[in-house]
């Protein structure tokens, strides 16, 4: 009797151990990873002290290498998800669990793939490689050292990688362009290769000055020729 109750006694403490020390452990593997959140903010330019707040750190983290209202819709996705599949328990035992399972795995499954593709952006923006964007995916808190205490320098977020912000989000918070109506522009013409234009000719309408008409001058009759030639008109 006593020897059981000594080695429950025994068990207790041991299970009480090993709780305080996974607790411990959880909470230093936070610490660790908000330490490591603290240097990749600062290298990004942010101020260290936003990665100890909850939710906020989680927005600047999508803020500085993808989008911070992605982060935003996802988590009012994800509590707007709970909220709706809560009632369906009381539509009936199986039906109404399998709709609420079915809406949670949902939010949950874009959660984590919104996840997968933050560290992508991740890894573009520090200017990093295919490898280390699988580094990330595996072991986050090494690579994300490597991140921040690394050769690689922030570059900012790369909108050209593959992998944008919907339109619907994108459009957020930014204000219409004005409506205003474009000045008249003539239609443009045609080019025509320059043709030299003939020089201009007045038409001369004046007449001709009078030049008379000059008559064959006759020979000059000698002695002998008017003795063997009468005048005209006298033979």
């Amino acid at each position: 009797m006593y020897r059981a109750r000594a080695f429950a006694n025994f068990m207790d403490g041991v299970g009480m151990f090993g709780s305080s020390l996974m607790v411990a452990g959880l909470i230093a593997l936070l610490l660790v990873r908000w330490g490591i959140r603290w240097f990749v903010f600062r290298k990004a330019g942010e101020k260290g002290w936003k990665s100890f707040i909850p939710f906020y750190g989680a927005y600047i983290s999508y803020k500085i290498v993808w989008d911070g209202k992605i982060y935003w819709a996802l988590l009012i996705g994800l509590g707007t998800t709970f909220l709706f599949s809560f009632p369906f328990f009381f539509i009936s035992e199986g039906l109404g669990y399998v709709l609420s399972l079915l809406f949670n795995t949902v939010s949950l499954g874009a959660f984590f793939v919104a996840g997968i593709m933050r560290k992508y952006k991740m890894a573009r923006s520090f200017g990093m490689q295919d490898k280390h964007f699988v580094g990330l995916c595996l072991l986050n808190n090494i690579f994300s050292c490597i991140a921040a205490f690394g050769e690689y320098e922030y570059q900012g977020v790369q909108y050209k990688d593959g992998i944008g912000v919907p339109s619907v989000l994108a459009n957020i918070g930014r204000k219409p362009a004005p409506m205003y109506q474009q000045p008249y522009q003539p239609a443009p013409q045609a080019y025509q290769p320059y043709q030299p234009q003939p020089e201009f000719q007045p038409q001369q309408d004046f007449q001709q000055p009078y030049q008379p008409v000059q008559q064959p001058q006759q020979p000059i009759a000698r002695r002998s020729d008017r003795a063997n030639n009468p005048p005209y008109g006298q033979y």
